[in-house]
């Protein structure tokens, strides 16, 4: 980038027109807000930090690219620096980092898969064989950031569907695709959208779902295990153990909602009729 920023020059950037996004390192508002999307994809991902280590940077102003420039010029390696005045380093467009392992391993492969999505780009670093150099190449609102309430909703249909997500933060078609199967579920629209029907669907019913065992109604006398039997005629396959956990109450209420029935996980007098008990 050799055009100005802001009316600055590369390397002439006062630290009120950046972003610190750690340790004092700073970046231009968009290239820090899209490195700190990539750092939480990753961490979701792998658990793993990317974090700049011993000597390395983000924004760099023109003295210290001066210093960089004659530190690799008396090591014989001057094209390891860019000229003191173009480097993206000088815009607040780079960072050098760490905390991603081997390269070729699981997390550097994780952060190469994800870094274009955030706008970042390794080029200029495969070129100079320095694998901590990354620079921002997107712009402003072009590239996705990392949502924790994305990252949450992925863990959640994992965990309770299946849904083979990765837990990235990332609302792209995987993750699309799975809240509208889930929509189904919860009888709404499928448009793979989470927003406020879905939300107050997802919390009713995951309210019912984590919720006490059900009491038996009164009508004669009911076990926990008469309803697993039960329940069992039609499929569900349960231990017939008289413990009431997660899978009897799911299928419970699965059972309701299939036969018509109020979902609320009460074996009344239509449960107890359709389950033949």
């Amino acid at each position: 980038m050799s055009l100005a920023w802001g009316g600055y020059t590369n390397g002439r950037i006062p630290a009120s027109a950046l972003v610190d996004v750690g340790g004092g390192h700073l970046l231009q508002p968009d290239a820090a807000r899209n490195f700190l999307g990539l750092v939480a994809a990753v961490r979701a991902r792998t658990g793993a930090t990317i974090s700049f280590g011993a000597g390395q940077e983000a924004y760099r102003d023109y003295d210290r690219q001066v210093y960089w420039k004659n530190y690799y010029t008396k090591k014989g390696t001057p094209k390891m620096a860019a000229t003191p005045g173009t480097s993206n380093h000088g815009w607040g467009r780079a960072v050098d980092i760490s905390g991603y392992g081997p390269v070729g391993g699981t997390v550097w492969k994780v952060l190469a898969e994800l870094a274009p999505q955030f706008g970042y780009s390794h080029a200029t670093g495969a070129a100079t064989g320095e694998s901590w150099h990354w620079e921002y190449v997107g712009a402003i609102g072009s590239a996705p950031s990392f949502s924790q309430d994305v990252a949450n909703r992925q863990a959640y249909l994992n965990a309770t569907f299946g849904a083979g997500l990765a837990v990235d933060g990332l609302n792209g078609p995987k993750t699309k695709a799975a809240i509208a199967a889930y929509q189904r579920v919860l009888g709404i629209t499928a448009d793979g959208i989470w927003g406020p029907v879905t939300q107050a669907k997802h919390q009713a019913y995951y309210d019912a779902h984590h919720a006490p065992a059900p009491p038996v109604a009164p009508s004669g006398a009911l076990s926990y295990a008469d309803i697993q039997r039960g329940l069992n005629k039609f499929g569900y396959g349960l231990a017939v153990d008289g413990v009431w956990g997660p899978k009897s109450h799911n299928a419970l209420g699965d059972f309701q909602r299939k036969h018509g029935l109020a979902a609320d996980f009460i074996v009344g007098p239509k449960t107890r009729a359709a389950l033949g008990i």
